[in-house]
């Protein structure tokens, strides 16, 4: 009779997010009955340090894998690998299980969490299905794409994001020729405004890296295997292996089939606590968090898909506090993020000046550069900034050096989740030594200016 009490959770996926959510719940020191479900082979691995097992920075593929399954056995969770949920009763509390002789099988639970990720977006480009056309989304792609590259002389990264560039610079670092091609007029759109971008793509153009933007490809050629990318232009770029990196989709087949609401953007509509809605209604037992959800932007009150690892582990903060019956903030996102490239530091926290116009939102902009600490000292870098602001608030931040980004993103995130006023944050006591700062940070000589 005991065990009759032990609640039932079944987590679909086994992505960061999904993970996260069995990471809270067995440090909660609560007795539940967990099952794990993902159709991957393998899980629990970092998808943000693929890039850096490709360039050899990360020596061994498994090292990016954070735990083994003995350690969810030995916490008494119940892991399923490839295997594909084919159904949920939602009335039923049931889901619905193909297993590995095709035969289906029913688990009931108490509570579920979806956390089925992403897709790549493919954009209609002919000949995008050719052999030697990959894409960067599991530990699996990242195996072929290591045991393609010996053999690749050169290479089209198509699109400019974080992940494509990260994937750029492992090419070049294995001297494979590579271009990287993005729609856009600067790399890094969704992160940086294209004055800021520029600052990128001189650096990656001086480690021999080729960037074309506001490119568009026309096509991928090539009969049996991958030849080249041709370009709108008739410009035909010779290579061997093609990265697509044009962004991503939530996966919401299962969601979408068994009739959950999705939101204006595709992915699965949430409340702030992270409970999915059934034609306009919550159900208090069924939660969905990772990229497969629509999250509230806090600076524009709008949704978005936020595709971030950050964002997942608030989001199973969120809904463990929920199955623990403890309260939480509700979940919202100003979309802290930051990349690395070949030495160079990019962060950027809230909305760049094409969100801010497109959320109809009236702002002003300053940027400023400066050193990162006194110049009598040896060892200082530049480092770049560029703020926006809606009166006296904070709403956008990006900043590139080759040091002391992170940092300054963290508290800067504060600062906007706050609301901190800008003429607060110039009356703020700083720390200060000549060999890690300026007297007179150049930081708030940009925020200065928007006062």
């Amino acid at each position: 009779m005991v065990e009759d009490t032990v609640k039932k959770v079944i987590v679909i996926g086994g992505g960061v997010a999904a993970i996260n959510v069995i990471y809270q719940l067995i440090k909660a020191n609560q007795k539940f009955n967990i099952t794990c479900i993902t159709q991957e082979k393998y899980y629990d691995y970092s998808t943000c340090g693929m890039p850096y097992v490709l360039e050899g920075v990360v020596k061994k593929l498994e090292d990016i894998i954070l735990h083994t399954p003995e350690f969810f056995s030995e916490k008494g969770v119940k892991v399923l690998v490839n295997i594909e949920v084919v159904d949920i009763d939602l009335t039923n509390h049931r889901v619905t299980i193909k297993n590995n002789e095709n035969q289906n099988k029913q688990m009931d639970y108490d509570y579920l969490v979806l956390a089925t990720g992403r897709v790549p977006f493919k954009p209609p480009i002919k000949g995008i299905d050719l052999p030697g056309v990959h894409v960067l989304m599991t530990l699996e792609h990242c195996m072929q794409l290591q045991s393609t590259m010996p053999n690749v002389k050169s290479a089209v990264v198509i699109g400019g994001g974080a992940i494509g560039l990260e994937v750029a610079l492992a090419f070049n670092a294995h001297k494979i020729k590579t271009t990287v091609v993005e729609l856009t007029p600067s790399v890094l759109p969704v992160m940086l405004d294209p004055d800021m971008g520029k600052l990128v793509e001189d650096w990656l153009t001086a480690k021999g890296i080729q960037i074309l933007t506001s490119t568009k490809v026309q096509e991928i050629t090539g009969s049996q295997q991958v030849a080249g990318v041709l370009l709108e232009d008739g410009t035909e770029l010779p290579a061997n292996l093609v990265l697509l990196s044009t962004g991503i989709r939530p996966n919401v087949a299962l969601a979408k089939a068994v009739g959950l609401d999705l939101g204006p953007l595709g992915g699965i509509k949430v409340d702030g606590k992270q409970n999915v809605f059934l034609n306009g209604h919550i159900l208090g037992d069924v939660f969905a968090l990772g990229d497969c959800v629509e999250t509230r932007n806090l600076i524009t009150g709008t949704p978005m898909v936020c595709a971030l690892a950050s964002m997942a582990i608030v989001q199973a903060r969120a809904i463990t506090n929920n199955i623990l019956g403890k309260p939480s903030v509700p979940v919202t996102t100003v979309t802290p993020a930051l990349t690395y490239l070949a030495g160079l530091q990019v962060g950027t926290v809230g909305l760049t000046a094409f969100a801010t116009e497109k959320a109809g939102i009236a702002f002003k902009t300053a940027t400023t550069e400066g050193k990162s600490q006194s110049r009598y000292i040896p060892g200082w870098k530049n480092i770049y900034f560029k703020f926006l602001a809606n009166g006296d608030r904070l709403i956008g931040a990006q900043i590139i050096s080759e040091r002391d980004v992170k940092e300054r993103i963290n508290a800067l995130t504060l600062v906007i989740r706050e609301n901190i006023s800008i003429s607060t944050l110039l009356q703020t006591e700083r720390c200060y030594t000549p060999p890690l700062a300026l007297l007179t940070d150049p930081m708030f000589k940009a925020l200065e200016q928007l006062i």
